[in-house]
């Protein structure tokens, strides 16, 4: 199939699977308020942080290799299940090791430290983790259709329950906060098992435990990509602890809705990514390049009409979908937005650097954002607040994409219209690519 198709059908399926975690966001938001949400939220980031911390770059290596074939696939997913079984056991280890030590409030915020939310944490690590795995492996493989369908399914089923969590709300059934998070833990379950459904089907049970000869090549690749991934969520998730610490939870729900629509943006560059980066892995540096134009003018194409769109509408947005006690995020919003168009385009510019083994110019580039970010974080928020935290992260991340476009400018020879400028030809080819073909028909 041709990239421009796997782009096509990728955009389009990623567009509806968006719409659908915006409306069970809103819904989720306005069941929980403002002190639940930055729970939440800080859960979620929580262990965001653990799964890159210890997944060791693991899913990049998985993509890479299984599309290029240059590591047996058994002996990458065998390294890969390891990996995941250990790190399963350090996060009870460390877990326990909080709940015993006055750090506690780094995973749980004061006063939520119970078994419920313990268990919680560590389950929806263990199979969000899992679905990692064998979505890496799909794509690898090129089967963006199985994962997008499968994320498709799972997003339905979570508009359908809090959406009838919410009407019920509205006739005085009032939910409790554990009940929304047990959930979200089930469907986190399910679309793990229906990921290892998929991965079965189309890679079967193709697992060596003896990975010799496959660490070496496997940590030489991921290594320098896990560096740069957990650089990044650091400086661009800091700013969670911080706010808490300094201003309290109800405010980092306030912030965190406007970090969550943001966010959102980078769902654009992560969904060409998926097909970009096998694509790019097996070609060589001048057809990578031309490969990487297109992909990019498609990007900042979307996320200029997009960014827009929130900056001017953020009022209604916010004070519609999840009401007055949220109003705070308004202006904040506005900010994110600009800072995830930034984060958004270096977001596809880092992959290609992946792609052609110059990973380590992404660490650079994180290290600028992190001491960039931190900085701004522990000087703004204890002095504005979610508004300090939202100028803090625009100024890092511009500084992060300035570098990582520099270089990618100086060693490829490339001209500024050739990354942002749409062409006629882009259009074009993504129109004719979402024709039906005879295999389709």
């Amino acid at each position: 199939m041709s990239v421009e198709r796997h782009v096509s059908q990728t955009v389009i399926l990623r567009v509806l699977l968006t719409i659908l975690m915006m409306v069970q966001s809103i819904f989720v938001t306005r069941l929980l308020g403002p002190e639940a949400r930055g729970l939440f939220a800080k859960l979620q980031a929580a262990q965001s942080f653990f799964i890159l911390f210890l997944g060791l770059g693991i899913t990049s290596a998985i993509t890479y290799f299984v599309s290029n074939k240059k590591v047996d696939i058994g002996k990458v997913m065998g390294f890969a299940f390891v990996s995941w079984f250990l790190g399963v056991g350090v996060l009870a280890i460390t877990q326990w090791s909080f709940l015993k030590m006055p750090t506690i409030d780094l995973i749980f915020p004061a006063g939520y430290a119970s078994h419920f939310y313990e268990a919680y944490f560590i389950l929806s690590f263990l199979f969000n983790s899992l679905q990692l795995v064998f979505n890496s492996a799909l794509s690898g493989r090129q089967r963006f259709d199985m994962s997008n369908s499968m994320e498709l399914v799972v997003a339905f089923l979570r508009v359908l329950l809090f959406g009838a969590y919410f009407g019920g709300k509205t006739f005085g059934i009032e939910p409790s906060v554990q009940s929304i998070f047990l959930i979200d833990l089930g469907l986190t379950v399910l679309r793990a098992g229906l990921f290892f459904d998929c991965y079965r089907r189309e890679i079967g049970f193709s697992v060596r435990l003896s990975v010799q000869g496959a660490i070496k090549p496997i940590l030489g690749f991921s290594t320098l990509i896990y560096i740069s991934y957990l650089i990044n969520f650091l400086y661009l998730r800091a700013d969670y602890w911080i706010i808490e610490r300094w201003i309290g939870l109800k405010e980092l729900g306030v912030y965190s809705v406007a970090a969550g629509l943001g966010q959102f943006l980078t769902f654009i560059p992560m969904t060409l990514n998926m097909v970009m980066l096998p694509h790019l892995s097996s070609s060589g540096e001048k057809e990578a390049l031309a490969k990487l134009g297109m992909f990019s003018r498609l990007n900042a194409s979307a996320l200029i009409l997009i960014t827009t769109l929130l900056v001017v509408l953020a009022r209604p947005i916010v004070v519609v979908c999840y009401g007055g006690a949220f109003a705070g995020a308004i202006l904040p919003l506005r900010i994110v937005a600009i800072s995830f168009f930034m984060l958004s385009l270096k977001h596809l510019f880092a992959y290609y650097n992946l792609s052609q083994d110059r990973a380590r110019h992404n660490i650079f580039a994180e290290l600028l954002g992190l001491a960039i970010g931190l900085s701004g974080d522990f000087f703004l928020i204890p002095r504005f607040g979610i508004l300090g935290a939202s100028v803090a992260s625009v100024v890092a991340n511009f500084v992060s994409l300035l570098y990582v476009f520099v270089g990618i400018v100086r060693s490829g020879n490339v001209r500024l219209g050739e990354l942002f400028v749409l062409e006629l030809r882009d259009v074009r080819s993504l129109f004719w690519s979402m024709r039906p073909t005879k295999e389709s028909v």
